[in-house]
């Protein structure tokens, strides 16, 4: 007699154990991004072909070699002037290239600007888009970074609950609790850290810098959670 009751009370333990791991459950994914505008700009600017089979000339201006030196010039120092009624701070670099028209090692120069007013940088990026100048944000900052990631995880818990209660109704089950929450993010989708993150592919020298990419540091994150559930009665 004790042995059959040993036996039944084993066999009602393993019952509850496999209904234990196979609770019903409801997993959601959700999907969302915010902007921030970044405390300190990093900025790189330069007279620059279109791409290396350009000549070089064509593109400060001039019929002879002479004049499109006397143009590179007048260039250089309208950037410079730029720079300097902004009030930014900046670092003068030289590089050398090899062009098609036979400019070979032809010297040119980088101006790496670094500003920390955000609108006042907008500004002087739409002045630069008039001028025969090539850009990029090589690197972007932000001291708010966790400030702004807790904001956009509580949405994301809202949206995950709001998608689950939706899905519930319609299938006549009851959220009870979040069993598991996976970040699924993929590495690329976030920027700016609090640190200097951001390095544009060197491909982006031959784009216009106004047609160059979002100057705000962007978070995305994507969950998939997952909502324990139970059949409404």
């Amino acid at each position: 007699m004790l042995r059959v009751f040993i036996i039944c009370v084993i066999s009602i333990l393993g019952i509850t154990s496999k209904a234990q791991n196979t609770e019903k459950f409801i997993e959601v994914y959700v999907q969302d991004e915010i902007l921030i505008e970044p405390d300190e700009i990093e900025f790189s600017c330069f007279i620059f072909p279109n791409n290396l089979d350009d000549d070089y000339d064509d593109i400060v201006g001039g019929k002879s070699k002479k004049d499109a030196e006397i143009n590179e010039k007048a260039v250089y120092e309208d950037l410079e002037k730029l720079i300097k009624k902004y009030k930014f701070s900046f670092k003068k670099e030289e590089f050398k290239v090899a062009l098609a028209s036979g400019a070979m090692n032809k010297e040119l120069y980088t101006y790496v600007i670094s500003c920390k007013n955000f609108k006042e940088f907008l500004k002087f990026e739409e002045d630069l888009g008039k001028m025969p100048i090539r850009g990029e944000v090589t690197n972007k900052k932000t001291s708010q970074y966790e400030l702004y990631e807790k904001k956009l995880v509580e949405n994301l818990i809202k949206t995950a609950f709001k998608k689950a209660n939706l899905i519930g109704q319609a299938s006549n089950q009851k959220i009870i609790e979040i069993m598991q929450i996976k970040d699924v993010s993929d590495v690329s989708d976030s920027s700016g850290e609090g640190s200097w993150v951001v390095y544009p592919q060197l491909s982006s020298r031959r784009q216009k810098v106004r047609n160059y990419g979002s100057r705000e540091i962007t978070i995305k994150k994507t969950f998939l959670v997952r909502f324990q559930v139970e059949n409404i009665k």
